[in-house]
């Protein structure tokens, strides 16, 4: 364990003011900021992150965790790139290579 970056710890525990009755919320951003402070995983956590959260509903937050309970993954922070070689000036191609950093998966 280690102390989590100001720059994610500070945003979180803002954005926990505002969503003190949503419980999926809190523990989206718990998660979140549970993975800042485990160091193999402190260096994905992006602070987007927390603005990612800050974005949805608590009808959203719900539904990506049953995304995750039925996949067993969902990380925001493990997404890949494949270009090619024949598609270098083309915006590359991001894509989740699976969805577990949020619910109960965080930090996994």
């Amino acid at each position: 364990i280690q102390t989590p970056a100001p720059y994610i710890a500070g945003q979180v525990l803002l954005q926990l003011v505002f969503c003190a009755d949503q419980e999926r919320l809190r523990e989206m951003y718990a998660n979140l900021l549970a993975s800042a402070m485990k160091r193999q995983s402190a260096e994905a956590v992006h602070p987007a992150f927390v603005h990612l959260i800050q974005q949805l509903t608590p009808d959203e937050a719900l539904r990506l965790q049953r995304i995750a309970a039925d996949t067993g993954q969902f990380a925001l922070h493990e997404l890949s790139t494949d270009n090619g070689p024949d598609k270098i000036h083309d915006p590359p191609d991001v894509t989740p290579r699976y969805a577990t950093g949020t619910g109960r998966g965080a930090g996994r």
